[in-house]
């Protein structure tokens, strides 16, 4: 950590104007991501956009012929009027006869899309529109659910509380699309009553999220007495954040508070994570710090999302080598091999691995502190994720080869296994259908797999092939306005000159990790250097701009730039 402050200082030192404020620079520690190589091996970042598009061709051709294909369904109400589209959780899953899907993949499969600039309200079909499809209108809910008009939150709550992020993300992205966003407006407010019902007076109204679900008809927590997933909290707080910042209503405001406060009250060992909210709860508390000035725990949170799990004992982010290649950074359980006796192993998950990215980068701009830390991670899970797919497998290491539908393997199994279930398990592309004898006819799912846009929209590649440029604002929803903004981590021994497109408008490169203008009225082609082991921030800002500070912050042209510098040094 010395010698990255030790560069970061040396830097501040040699800028043509620099911007400071006590601690500003002090790096922020993701302890697991310490763990990881600073380069993974073998080292390997796909295409990722590309995966992304060819996906959505192939899962919204309704032409397509074959085993299991194709793999999207229109649904249609009597007068042949389509009202809503089917696709199925995984590739060969029969379970709904008519083809409807869930919540969670369908509108997954439209957001992911849209992050990659595919609009999904032109075509033959508005899917950004049939999203409604899945919003419950019933009274005591009004909100989206996994099933078509049907939410369930009284029986879990990631599978309503998920669907209702996603459906709020499309929302903003399509304004045009009115109904759809009046039902993400009542679905916050719903959310509103269910976390004024779980706050707690003596506890500075903290809503209590510490349960299985909850009854919108009592209005009471549930508990089912096997399981409690109490990042609900968190996934709750994200909605109505999002909402305040869309709608301006401090009723939505007063319940991320106390969401937040439940989160900030628990115990650092009892990390809340259960399945895919907690990095939604960690970046509305990175944000609300930056955007509000609010002192919520966002070292505690954050490592929530990478620790081992207290609500999910054998959760965790992975940290270690499998078989003969570098697994760090996957998402999912690894404490089952630990407890068996394997000194490493685990079963990571393609969704979980793609929507960790969609909540956490964004993070780096509000705080850039962590921002060294996320963009070591995102190397290697940038990386690694690759092992989802089945071109990187023998046939002999995959449960589903012989499923020819996808030839350019645009598809992810489920997981990836290590040691999971045996401790001889080779390295494994599978999932649960197959292992579980419970349905579905192939391991491929789609229900993770249409996230590959969250990667496709952050990650892109530069010249220098180990140093990633990571999009701080392709995921983050209902943010103010800002200028692009971008993370690049250095893993390499040497410092490095990266280059990047400054556009045909003259623009400053500001970094927000140092606290520098690095260079000024930039067009075209341009380059900055990065130091060994070092991350920074890049916000590409107008050459003819006015520095303003107000509030700890650093305004130009009246848009933050520094959530973390509020004056100008002498």
């Amino acid at each position: 950590m010395n010698q990255r402050l030790g560069v970061l200082l040396a830097a501040v030192a040699l800028s043509v104007f620099k911007i400071s404020v006590a601690s500003a620079d002090s790096p922020a520690e993701i302890r697991q991501v310490q763990l990881m190589p600073d380069v993974p091996s073998p080292f390997q970042v796909p295409d990722w956009k590309q995966t992304a598009i060819g996906l959505d061709n192939l899962v919204f051709n309704t032409s397509l012929t074959g085993e299991y294909l194709p793999l999207l369904h229109l649904l249609k109400d009597k007068d042949q009027n389509v009202f809503a589209f089917g696709i199925p959780d995984y590739v060969g899953d029969l379970r709904e006869a008519d083809g409807r899907g869930s919540g969670i993949t369908c509108m997954g499969a439209v957001w992911a899309a849209t992050l990659v600039g595919i609009d999904k309200s032109r075509g033959d079909e508005d899917y950004a529109k049939l999203c409604g499809a899945f919003f419950d209108p019933r009274p005591n809910l009004q909100m989206f659910g996994n099933k078509l008009a049907a939410a369930d939150p009284e029986k879990t709550f990631w599978y309503t509380i998920f669907p209702n992020i996603i459906a709020a993300s499309i929302a903003e992205r399509y304004p045009s699309e009115t109904q759809l966003s009046e039902m993400v407006h009542q679905a916050a407010i719903s959310w509103t009553k269910a976390t004024t019902a779980l706050a707690d007076p003596s506890k500075d109204d903290a809503a209590n999220y510490d349960h299985t679900g909850f009854n919108f008809d009592t209005m009471q927590p549930v508990d089912n007495g096997h399981w409690k997933e109490p990042d609900a909290g968190a996934g709750v707080a994200w909605l109505e954040y999002a909402a305040y910042n869309r709608w301006h209503d401090p009723a939505f405001l007063k319940a991320a508070d106390e969401c937040m406060r439940y989160l900030d009250q628990r115990p650092a060992d009892q990390g809340p994570w259960y399945e895919v909210l907690m990095p939604f709860g960690a970046q509305t508390a990175v944000r609300m710090n930056a955007e509000l000035g609010r002192h919520y725990d966002t070292s505690k949170i954050i490592n929530w999302c990478f620790d081992l799990s207290a609500a999910r004992p054998d959760w965790k982010v992975n940290t270690d080598r499998w078989e003969d290649v570098d697994a760090a950074g996957l998402v999912g359980g690894t404490d089952r091999c630990e407890q068996r006796g394997n000194k490493v192993g685990g079963y990571g998950f393609a969704m979980n691995t793609f929507c960790w990215a969609w909540a956490l980068v964004p993070i780096a701009r509000y705080d850039p502190r962590y921002a060294h830390d996320i963009g070591k991670w995102m190397l290697n899970a940038a990386s690694a994720a690759r092992l989802y797919y089945p071109e990187y497998h023998p046939r002999d290491r995959q449960t589903s080869a012989d499923w020819q539908g996808d030839p350019n393997h645009y598809i992810a199994y489920e997981g990836l296994k290590y040691r999971w279930d045996d401790p001889n398990q080779p390295l494994l592309s599978t999932g649960d259908p197959l292992h579980e004898h419970w349905g579905p006819h192939t391991d491929y799912g789609l229900y993770g797999s249409v996230f590959v846009g969250v990667y496709g929209a952050i990650i892109s590649r530069t010249n220098v092939p180990e140093i990633l440029r990571l999009d701080l604002l392709a995921t983050d929803s209902c943010h103010p306005k800002a200028y692009p903004s971008f993370l690049y981590f250095n893993p390499l021994k040497t410092n490095q000159n990266v280059t990047l497109d400054a556009g045909s408008t003259p623009c400053d490169l500001y970094d927000a990790v140092s606290g520098t203008f690095l260079n000024r009225h930039c067009i075209g082609s341009t380059s900055f250097s990065i130091s060994t082991g070092t991350a920074r921030v890049i916000i590409l800002t107008p050459s003819d701009g006015t520095l303003s500070y107000k509030d700890g912050k650093t305004y130009l042209n009246d848009i933050v730039i520094d959530y973390r510098r509020g004056t100008e040094s002498k």
